[in-house]
């Protein structure tokens, strides 16, 4: 649903079209808020679950499965049919879905490693890569206030970043290295999805394009899934002990 939001977020910027919005900036800045809390209750939940012990490719196989069978059921009532996609936008489609299967893996496996706050506060590194990447492949121009919220947005990472640590709960330097890694590769494969999806929300419904892009990473999860296959025991794929787990998968799958 968040990422629905996200493609609506985008073309709202242009105008919304699809589901007939008027053009006004309150309504797409609130729905930019409500992602960002969408995505917040999703990192507390999933980081709950990794320290329960769930394996973080299953989980995000479940999540991404159930969310594609969501978004062909919400083109289906609207109509839409993945047919209408031009061929000439498939490779756009194709590396949106693989950087989204990034995003999400990248997202669960730092939870694994770092708490749901170190996660978190690395997330306004997003608008960050997105307009280097933009501005580097001439999509933007440069805007002196894009910029200067920008900095902000970084300036209060790295101040909660510095700030004291969080005594309840101890942390490994070895895994805080390693999960802030991968939450950088996350927060930057995030920044290219919004790249790429942003041209076809101009051309396609933003449920159309998230059930599209949604398809490919979904496949590639369930291919890493069949590569573990032989490591994985019956209680990991069905989260047997661990009772917070589907909550989680239901929420990620229709919230976040």
């Amino acid at each position: 649903m968040s990422a629905m939001l996200q493609l609506a977020w985008l073309e709202m910027n242009k105008g919304y079209h699809w589901l007939q919005a008027p053009n006004n900036p309150t309504i797409y800045h609130l729905m930019g808020l409500s992602i960002q809390l969408a995505f917040s209750g999703w990192h507390v939940i999933a980081r709950e679950t990794m320290v329960e012990g769930a394996n973080p490719f299953v989980f995000a196989a479940y999540r991404e499965v159930l969310s594609t069978v969501l978004m062909y059921c919400l083109c289906r009532s609207r109509g839409y049919s993945l047919s209408s996609i031009q061929p000439g936008d498939m490779p756009r489609i194709f590396w949106t879905g693989f950087f989204s299967f990034i995003n999400v893996v990248g997202a669960l496996v730092a939870l694994d490693f770092i708490s749901a706050d170190r996660f978190a506060i690395l997330q306004p590194t997003i608008p960050v890569w997105a307009t280097l990447l933009s501005i580097c492949c001439k999509i933007e121009p440069i805007r002196l206030m894009k910029m200067g919220a920008i900095f902000l947005a970084v300036i209060g990472a790295v101040v909660v970043e510095l700030g004291p640590e969080d005594l309840n709960e101890k942390s490994d330097p070895l895994n805080e290295s390693v999960g802030t890694i991968v939450t950088i590769a996350q927060c930057m494969s995030t920044a290219i999805v919004l790249i790429l999806s942003k041209p076809l929300t101009k051309k396609y419904p933003p449920t159309l394009v998230t059930c599209a892009y949604y398809t490919v990473g979904s496949s590639f999860t369930m291919m890493v899934i069949l590569a573990m296959s032989w490591t994985l025991t019956w209680d990991k794929l069905f989260f047997e002990g661990e009772s917070g787990a589907w909550l989680s998968v239901a929420y990620a799958t229709i919230v976040a």
